[in-house]
């Protein structure tokens, strides 16, 4: 009984599981406002339990301090590639 109260408030109404929580997206100001805005508005519909923070950036997030989740850039990787 106490496993199945506790499935219970992991679900919505419909018996599906419920999301929540937040996500913050890093991305360039066109994708911010073209592919990023709406889709995020589309999950937001979808999942009301899930907010979407986006911000918009020029340049990247310092990886110690960003916080976020996803991160939208353009250029190279700065990563060492395998030769």
């Amino acid at each position: 009984a106490v496993e199945a109260a506790v499935r219970s408030l992991a679900t919505d109404a419909a018996g599906h599981r419920a999301l929540e929580g937040v996500v913050r997206i890093s991305a360039t100001d066109g994708f911010s406002a073209y592919i990023a805005a709406p889709a995020a508005a589309a999950v937001q519909r979808r999942h009301p339990g899930v907010a979407v923070e986006i911000v918009a950036a020029t340049r990247r997030a310092t990886q110690q301090r960003s916080g976020l989740d996803i991160e939208v850039v353009v250029g190279e990787p700065k990563v060492l590639r395998a030769k």
